[in-house]
């Protein structure tokens, strides 16, 4: 787990153009990439522990969870994601 500061910028859009840049720098190449936000969908624990076997069958280095910060996700980010997950309603 990897942790940074709160961003000190002004506009919560900077605020998480920052988050998104430290935590792309901080995941390993190649890694699922799984960013946890309120409005992404939910799945049981079964199916995500069989998405995390398939990412592992695949060859995937590494399975990411990427948190961001209360303004939320950057959507350059979100883009980037496998998957959007939330967990919880």
């Amino acid at each position: 787990m990897r942790e940074t500061d709160e961003s000190r910028a002004r506009r919560p859009e900077d605020r998480k153009g920052e988050e998104a840049r430290f935590l792309t720098a901080q995941t390993p190449a190649g890694a699922r990439i799984i960013v946890l936000d309120e409005r992404g969908k939910t799945l049981g624990s079964e199916a995500f522990a069989a998405d995390i076997g398939a990412a592992r069958d695949a060859g995937a280095p590494a399975y990411a969870l990427l948190i961001g910060g209360p303004d939320g996700i950057d959507p350059e980010l979100r883009a980037k994601a496998s998957m959007v997950l939330a967990f919880g309603a």
